[in-house]
């Protein structure tokens, strides 16, 4: 969590690593959790239009049952 608020508020990557105490490469690979949200708002940022929705990356709500109705 504190790495997302980190980086959503535009802290430098080294400087967010650092307060982590880990190094960039770690910290993004392990603690990062990229959302919907963040894919729109990088796209939006660089001005290349519309995000593309790719399959599998939206989240998934509740619980399928796996128990069969008699």
């Amino acid at each position: 969590m504190v790495v997302n608020r980190l980086l959503r508020a535009r802290v430098e990557i080294t400087a967010a690593a650092e307060l982590m105490g880990h190094s960039p490469s770690v910290m993004l690979s392990h603690y990062r959790r990229v959302s919907s949200e963040d894919r729109a708002a990088g796209v939006a940022q660089a001005g290349l239009g519309e995000p593309l929705v790719v399959a599998g990356t939206q989240k998934k709500h509740g619980h399928k049952s796996r128990h069969i109705a008699r």
